[in-house]
């Protein structure tokens, strides 16, 4: 057993063997190279074959694999949500107490309230005007 083991090791460890990488412009060197030289068994100028471009190998540009949509709406989503909440600790929040420079959490969300409030009512006194305004057109014609 401990043969047949140390078998499987050894394969797992020769898969894991780094493949070497050759740089490109090291290959690119090594065809230029390969152009240049002159058959040595060439003896007049007529024989030497004219050294041909090398041939233009187009990339081929690997795109990564997109993920389905629904997947990447779930990770844009909880990303946006992680956002927000360092965003959030951001925040100087003013103390609840009454200070003596601040007049108090409670207070200043009663008038921002309360101006919502007037505006609110504002805006729908203003809309009834012209819906009556409107239906007055209307009947006359």
């Amino acid at each position: 057993m401990a043969k047949k083991r140390s078998k499987y090791v050894a394969k797992i460890r020769e898969s894991k063997k780094p493949v070497p990488v050759e740089d490109p412009k090291s290959a690119k060197l090594k065809e230029l190279a390969q152009q240049e030289e002159v058959p040595a068994q060439a003896e007049s100028e007529a024989e030497v074959a004219k050294p041909q471009p090398a041939p233009v190998k187009k990339a081929a540009a690997k795109k990564p694999a997109q993920k389905p949509a629904r997947q990447r709406q779930k990770i844009d989503i909880a990303k946006k949500f992680r956002e927000v909440i360092s965003e959030l600790k951001k925040v100087d929040w003013p103390p609840f107490k009454k200070t003596a420079h601040n007049n108090g959490v409670y207070q200043n969300t009663s008038t921002v309230l309360f101006m919502v409030l007037l505006f609110a009512i504002i805006v729908v006194a203003f809309d009834s005007g012209l819906l009556a305004l409107l239906r007055l057109l209307t009947q006359s014609s």
